[in-house]
């Protein structure tokens, strides 16, 4: 291994999921550790509902980073209280929020549509609720319907939109069919090809519905106006990292019926974030992913020459 560092990170990566995160993990941090290449984990989640199993399997892995950087308080507590690792684990926001939208700087006019609604599957949003029924996913449905219908009858454009997925796309389909079956209004949708596409797409959005955590991110520093459903704590540990919890939404909001007119609300009265506010952001996170790689870096220079 020719490196003089690895970098694990850049989302909810300890958790558990047919992807195996825990074990890809834990095996990148044995060869570093075996090749005496140090390694940190920056910018990660942590799931609530990690179990012992794929705790042990990391284990080793969180006491051998040279440096730890959660992406919320909430992921850090939940490290914490399951180890006490040996190295100080240290809070940033998100690593999407250091992303700059280039679209935004040459934007010359107003938003064209008003109103963006981000779709994902919804039985696996509602899989993270303790029980689930079909009950649930009506009423969701039933909720975006009076969210439609109200901005629909005020005269405000509408989309419905993806991040990108297969399966995010398939149910926007379904929600799309379920939503003209109910109000009779046919809904656009935008289905992104790549994350340049997406950001080209959201620079003409003004106000965003988002169930995508990253959806949320994206439209926030495209300039948009996000509200956040919490189907997952992960949505409020991100919005609270960058002081801004009043973007999220708990699912248990939207599953009350005829919620829409409440939750329209919330969005309008909200305000998007400055450029300037948009660009500190993005600053903060870059610095912090620096520092950090460099603290590693000189740890690991010190402990050379100490045993030289």
């Amino acid at each position: 291994m020719k490196s003089d560092l690895v970098i694990v990170g850049g989302g909810q990566i300890i958790k558990n999921n047919i992807a195996l995160f825990c074990e890809k993990l834990s095996l990148i941090s044995r060869i570093a550790h075996e090749n005496s290449v140090p390694f940190v984990l920056i910018g990660i989640g942590v799931d609530k509902n990690m179990n012992l199993r794929n705790w042990r399997i990391v284990r080793n892995a969180i006491f051998t980073a040279k440096s730890i950087l959660l992406r919320d308080n909430i992921s850090k507590r939940r490290m914490c209280d399951a180890f006490k690792p040996k190295v100080e684990c240290a809070v940033m926001p998100d690593l999407a929020f250091a992303l700059t939208n280039v679209e935004l700087e040459s934007k010359a006019t107003e938003p064209v549509i008003y109103l963006g609604i981000n779709v994902m599957d919804i039985n696996s949003m509602l899989s993270y609720r303790n029980s689930i029924g079909r009950r649930d996913a009506d009423t969701f449905v039933a909720t975006l319907c009076d969210i439609v219908k109200i901005a629909h009858d005020d005269g405000y454009n509408i989309c419905l939109f993806t991040s990108g997925s297969d399966s995010d796309f398939r149910a926007t389909l379904a929600v799309k069919g379920d939503i003209f079956a109910i109000t009779g209004i046919d809904l656009p949708i935008f289905h992104p090809s790549s994350l340049d596409d997406l950001l080209s797409f959201l620079v003409t959005v003004n106000h965003v519905i988002a169930t995508r955590m990253h959806a949320g991110i994206l439209a926030y520093i495209s300039g948009c106006n996000p509200l956040c459903v919490n189907w997952d704590d992960k949505v409020e540990g991100v919005w609270s990292a960058i002081n801004q919890p009043e973007r999220v939404i708990l699912l248990e909001d939207i599953l009350r019926p005829s919620a829409g007119a409440e939750i329209l609300m919330r969005v309008q009265n909200m305000t998007p974030a400055t450029r300037h506010s948009l660009d500190e952001l993005a600053k903060e996170v870059r610095l912090g992913v620096l520092e950090n790689i460099n603290k590693a870096l000189m740890h690991t220079q010190v402990a050379g020459t100490l045993k030289a």
